[in-house]
């Protein structure tokens, strides 16, 4: 009975552990967690990107473990020492112009260098419902953009990152910005 008793308590305790984190509004799941290169970052929340009533993408945080769990979660997001991500699955079909508009325009209200937002825009062309970009910010200041899967481009220059992570996280957020530090 012990036996069994443990065994039933791993499992419970593994399905809990690798749970899904779900966007409610669209139920995209997403991984609890993502490793790339030597990082291993957590899930820290999920929000939805609405524009008028239609909700057009899911977005899924990740931060890095740094063991600081006090102080503003938003300055936690921000501090450029730790590597990030941001997973954004499409709910809808948007035409190019329209996705890269919405960039570029949110990048100009975060004060991004124009250089760098004009190339980080051209990184992308339509997008069919399903598509999944990746974005990360290495410690260094380094924007990484996969689209499906595929790397799309590279940005080194941590304003940049800066004003790209403020589109989500900053004053004039996309999103309902606490949601996506709900789990931090």
């Amino acid at each position: 009975m012990k036996l069994f008793s443990y065994f039933t308590f791993f499992l419970l305790c593994f399905s809990f552990c690798s749970a899904d984190v779900v966007d409610k509004a669209t139920g995209e799941s997403f991984p609890s967690q993502v490793s790339f290169g030597d990082y291993t970052l957590d899930a820290t929340g999920v929000s939805t990107r609405k524009k008028l009533m239609f909700k057009i993408y899911s977005v899924a945080s990740y931060l890095q473990e740094n063991g600081d769990k006090s102080g503003d979660k938003f300055q936690q997001i921000m501090n450029p020492e730790n590597a990030k991500q941001l997973t954004l699955i499409w709910v809808r079909d948007v035409n190019a112009a329209k996705v890269q508009d919405g960039f570029k325009n949110s990048l100009m209200s975060n004060s991004a260098p124009v250089a760098d937002a004009d190339k980080f825009v051209a990184f992308f062309s339509d997008v069919t419902k399903g598509d999944e970009h990746v974005l990360r910010w290495t410690p260094g200041g380094t924007i990484d953009v996969l689209i499906n899967g595929s790397k799309a481009g590279s940005i080194e220059n941590e304003e940049f990152a800066k004003s790209l992570w403020s589109i989500w996280f900053g004053n004039k957020s996309v999103v309902k910005r606490d949601q996506l530090v709900s789990l931090l």
